[in-house]
């Protein structure tokens, strides 16, 4: 695993630990099994990190919780999640991958993953996520996915030229109603006009262009073979 990538997991699993603790009461401290949440958590692959958020909690009720009863059941659960198809499987889903299993299960585990993930972050999936103005997938950057990521950049291309097409015709509009505002009295009435005339032919060959580019990235393969 290269260190980017590493640096990657390790940002992922902070904001996953930051945003994924549910708050517990006194009587959640008082009346919890620690060793079946232990287990719980290990299932889902939830950092270890949480039993330092339950303990910390739990102490501003005075409460002291079963520590090892917790890890205990948590290495129990992680057994059911360090496993090659449930690796695969989260790959698959597109979910985030979280580095919690055993050192001498981690590479496998991550392989799996991996494995799943590239058909998840197909060319399609990156097309349509770019066309509808999606940021990439943070999953989908942790592997070198070049149909994805090429897919991505034509959708988004698409999602940019579509926001210029409508700003050119909002403009194009604007610009319509200052002729019709045009006082054929006035002393400028004949500079005005072509001014403003020169303006929209020019964003008429513009939104032309876009047309272009639009179908070069729609269809690249039958626009390529077209102009060769």
């Amino acid at each position: 695993m290269n260190n980017g990538r590493y640096l990657m997991l390790l940002l992922l699993a902070a904001s996953l630990l930051l945003g994924g603790c549910a708050s517990l009461n006194r009587e959640d401290c008082l009346q919890t099994d620690f060793r079946q949440l232990g287990l719980q958590d290990g299932k889902k692959g939830q950092l270890p990190e949480r039993l330092d958020y339950y303990a910390h909690s739990c102490s501003e009720f005075g409460v002291n919780i079963d520590k090892l009863a917790y890890r205990e059941g948590y290495e129990e659960g992680l057994v059911s999640y360090c496993n090659a198809s449930n690796a695969l499987r989260l790959g698959s889903s597109g979910a985030d991958y979280v580095p919690v299993c055993p050192v001498e299960k981690e590479s496998e585990f991550f392989n799996h993953y991996m494995q799943g993930l590239k058909s998840f972050c197909s060319a399609d999936y990156g097309f349509n996520s770019g066309k509808n103005g999606q940021l990439k997938n943070k999953n989908c950057q942790l592997g070198s996915f070049r149909t994805y990521d090429e897919s991505y950049q034509r959708g988004y291309g698409l999602y940019l030229i579509n926001a210029r097409k409508m700003a050119i015709k909002e403009n194009l509009l604007s610009l319509d109603n200052d002729l019709k505002k045009l006082d054929p009295a006035a002393v400028d009435f004949h500079q005005q006009k072509t001014k403003l005339q020169r303006e929209q032919t020019f964003l008429q060959q513009e939104y032309q262009a876009l047309i272009t580019r639009e179908v070069a990235l729609t269809y690249p393969e039958k626009y390529s073979a077209a102009n060769e």
